[in-house]
């Protein structure tokens, strides 16, 4: 039986430092430890102090972490023991809030409250994640187990930040929370530096000029199912029917040598090139001529905003939930069904044959900045408008 729901603590606003305690399971290359990193890095570049526990500090993102930003390692062997190192940190520290990240995270974050007698003032659950869609896609006992602890221990929180509006009515629906408890805040997923870092020569010898005669498709994000990167290499294969095209795709993950096999199946290996990950995108997305998306779900998609961010047309799925958001309805990109190849083929086609203009697409991608998320962020975990920025 889910515990009793508890009205949101008001925190003391009075004092200058705020205590907040950042809480996610590591920095790998993922969409929500890129938030992470946005996030704190901003804070204390305007001067709030944050710190951030990992329950273990590794991943590829570790290092773009700012020194101000105090790191703590939990050091646990599985994620599991987290909850016991994180109830033992928060009793010793007793911070005013609480953040956490991830749905794994969260759950941890609930337990660990709870062990350490409420030890934090405030907590407040961020949700990246479909997880119904990816509950019913995988039907691992694991995820079973998440859900059945998402319903019992999200009930603790005092408030919750969901990356869509789509993300919002799925964890409130399967944890059976009020959807006012929600706020929604798009992923801070655009910073200044993203112009800097697209300009830098990636040396690849497809990524020439633009006006090159052969065109060249992006695309970026975990090698996992939910990616759906077999529809896109179906779909490069029957764009190849019509014209030369090549497709370049940058992330690691678990179907790394599937994925490829499949291309040299579909006879294309010779067009597709998987880079694997790279710490600079932009310097590959801005000088391709579109990115894809073939995603079947995603709980934001920050790599839309990232490809947006370089003046790079997008094609992407109508998938819950957030490209349709990202993109407005189709007005900053075209926006295709999930797992349709032939749809897919014949619109990166035509975004291929269209003319965009670059510096509108830059414009919106603006409108997803750190600032406006940190000041967001800032308000939904308790201090109102109080941030420096």
């Amino acid at each position: 039986m889910p515990v009793a729901q508890r009205e949101p603590r008001t925190l003391d606003t009075t004092v200058s430092d705020y205590r907040v305690v950042f809480f996610i399971p590591d920095l790998g290359g993922g969409g929500a430890e890129r938030v992470v990193v946005n996030l704190v890095n901003h804070y204390v570049e305007n001067g709030q102090p944050i710190t951030l526990v990992l329950a273990r500090a590794q991943g590829e993102l570790l290092d773009r972490l700012d020194p101000r930003v105090e790191l703590v390692n939990l050091a646990v062997p599985t994620k599991a023991l987290a909850v016991f190192a994180l109830a033992r940190y928060l009793r010793r520290t007793r911070p005013d809030c609480l953040v956490s990240h991830m749905d794994i995270a969260n759950v941890a974050a609930c337990a660990a409250q709870r062990l350490s007698g409420y030890a934090a003032k405030r907590l407040v659950l961020c949700c990246h994640l479909m997880f119904s869609i990816q509950l019913r896609a995988f039907r691992r006992p694991k995820d079973r187990a998440v859900a059945r602890m998402m319903r019992l221990l999200y009930p603790i929180a005092d408030r919750y930040i969901a990356v869509s509006h789509g993300v919002a009515r799925d964890v409130a629906t399967l944890a059976e929370l009020p959807l006012e408890r929600f706020d929604v805040i798009h992923n801070p997923a655009y910073d200044d530096t993203i112009p800097q870092q697209a300009a830098v020569d990636p040396n690849h010898p497809w990524l020439g000029t633009k006006d090159r005669d052969v065109p060249v498709v992006i695309s970026a994000g975990r090698l996992t199912p939910e990616k759906d990167f077999t529809t896109l290499l179906e779909a490069i294969e029957q764009a190849r029917r019509k014209r030369e095209i090549r497709l370049i795709v940058l992330g690691t993950g678990p179907l790394a040598g599937e994925l490829q096999a499949h291309a040299e199946k579909l006879g294309i290996m010779d067009a597709v090139d998987f880079l694997g990950f790279r710490a600079n995108p932009f310097a590959y997305i801005s000088r391709t001529n579109v990115f894809a998306l073939s995603s079947r779900w995603e709980g934001f998609g920050n790599v839309i905003v990232e490809a947006l961010a370089c003046g790079t047309p997008v094609v992407a799925t109508d998938c819950p939930s957030g490209p349709a958001e990202i993109l407005e309805n189709g007005r900053y990109g075209r926006l295709v069904p999930t797992g349709d190849a032939e749809t897919l083929a014949l619109t990166l086609l035509k975004s291929l044959d269209a003319q965009h203009d670059a510096e509108a697409l830059r414009a919106h991608a603006r409108s997803f900045s750190v600032t406006t998320a940190a000041q967001a962020y800032w308000r939904s975990i308790g201090y109102g408008d109080r941030l420096a920025s």
